[in-house]
């Protein structure tokens, strides 16, 4: 795990504990509607698998999980590492 990941997956993890609701969920991951979380999850967009919690109806998914995406949604939004290009 990069430094950023684990950083990132402690404070999550200290400010929401280990599992977050779905709708907590949506909100960090900045879909606007719950349909449109949903709809991203069924399509595949979104690498989290939902966790069944006995007696509940909803859906909960592990925090560590959700912090790990958006850390690498912000890798890949970065770009790749600038490469120097040589002199010439």
């Amino acid at each position: 795990m990069m430094k950023e990941e684990v950083e990132t997956v402690a404070a999550m993890t200290r400010q929401y504990g280990k599992v977050l609701s779905a709708e907590e969920a949506r909100t960090l991951l900045k879909y606007k509607s719950a349909s449109a979380f949903w709809t991203a999850r069924r399509r595949g967009h979104l690498q989290l698998e939902p966790i069944r919690v006995p007696g509940r109806k909803q859906f909960m998914y592990a925090t560590e999980d959700v912090a790990r995406l958006l850390v690498l949604w912000k890798a890949n939004s970065q770009g790749p590492p600038e490469k120097e290009l040589p002199m010439v």
